[in-house]
């Protein structure tokens, strides 16, 4: 009786865990372009982020405000580095999203010549231009500060 409880709980849970990653496959974007990436990211405020982490502001609220007062201005202070910690963690999810397309259709979409013996992708000169999956990874992280910039620019 135990035994078949138990059984029937892992199965729930393995059908439950496998639902759950086939409907985050089919939610998925198909696949990001550069195009698409400015229009998905969410605007950050470093310098309010910054300075809400500043030590010498905390002295100055803790100086200027007693109890309930200090309780509430640190709550709405936590609030606002969760909004801004969110919308750093969707930038983030975003462009891993736009580089993994990227690096995906550089490897495999334009460049099918596979060797017959061992099936594994030949360079390409695009791929070799780039100094291989490492000078693509640089690139993509280069792009990523520059989209970080246009995005803190535009706010």
């Amino acid at each position: 009786m135990i035994a078949y409880a138990v059984l029937l709980s892992c199965v729930a849970l393995l059908s439950i865990s496998a639902l759950y990653f086939f409907l985050g496959r089919l939610s998925r974007f198909p696949c990001r372009t550069i195009r698409d990436v400015p229009a998905f990211l969410q605007p950050v405020d470093s310098a309010n982020v910054f300075q809400l982490l500043n030590p010498q502001t905390e002295d100055y609220l803790r100086s200027a405000m007693t109890g309930l007062a200090l309780r509430l201005e640190q709550r709405r202070s936590l609030h606002f580095l969760r909004e801004h910690l969110l919308r750093m963690s969707h930038n983030a999810h975003i462009l891993l999203e736009w580089s993994n397309a990227e690096l995906k259709r550089e490897i495999i979409g334009q460049n099918e010549e596979y060797s017959v013996k061992n099936r594994m992708p030949q360079t390409s000169p695009s791929l070799d231009r780039l100094g291989g999956a490492k000078g693509i990874h640089d690139c993509v992280r280069k792009t990523i500060q520059n989209l970080i910039l246009i995005s803190e620019s535009t706010a």
